[in-house]
């Protein structure tokens, strides 16, 4: 079997699937998909705060919500209301503030860089820490118990996974 991996964002992969373009895609699950797509979890990981080592907060070793309210936040994606941006309203509701400043980047590694430099803080999963750049500090938020997870898609009720 020959698997050609190519970049895509979630709402193009749903797109290319339901087109036959793709047969299988690898995303941000959503509540809902187009008729004949199926989709089974993958993967599930705790969300933390990234940011600069010169950020002010980043000297605790945790981060209250309400400490956010005043933070741009780096977010891949953000035309899409699923996914960060809605995980990024709910720790402001939680905080008790409103919609935060958001800027939109092509990717976690680009918004890495950029809060590394102090240009905002993301919320990100876990495994972004594993990047470990110079002067970026991960950080668990206080009582915020989100995840993000990975979904597999497919054309088709017959699981590619059997």
């Amino acid at each position: 079997m020959k698997i050609d991996a190519s970049p895509m964002e979630t709402p193009e992969q749903i797109a290319a699937v339901a087109d036959a373009r793709l047969n299988i895609g690898i995303i941000r699950p959503r509540r809902y998909y187009p008729g004949g797509i199926s989709a089974h979890p993958l993967h599930r990981e705790a969300l933390i705060l990234v940011l600069s080592a010169h950020h002010p907060l980043a000297a605790g070793d945790c981060i209250p919500p309400h400490a956010l309210a005043s933070e741009t936040f780096l977010i891949p994606q953000i035309a899409e209301t699923t996914g960060l941006a809605s995980l990024v309203a709910d720790l402001a509701r939680q905080g008790g503030f409103a919609m935060p400043e958001v800027r939109e980047t092509s990717d976690f590694v680009t918004a890495a860089c950029m809060a590394a430099s102090g240009a905002g803080v993301i919320l990100a999963p876990v495994s972004l820490s594993n990047l470990r750049l110079p002067n970026l500090v991960c950080r668990p938020i206080a009582d915020f118990h989100r995840s993000i997870d990975l979904a597999l898609i497919w054309r088709g009720a017959a699981s590619p996974l059997v």
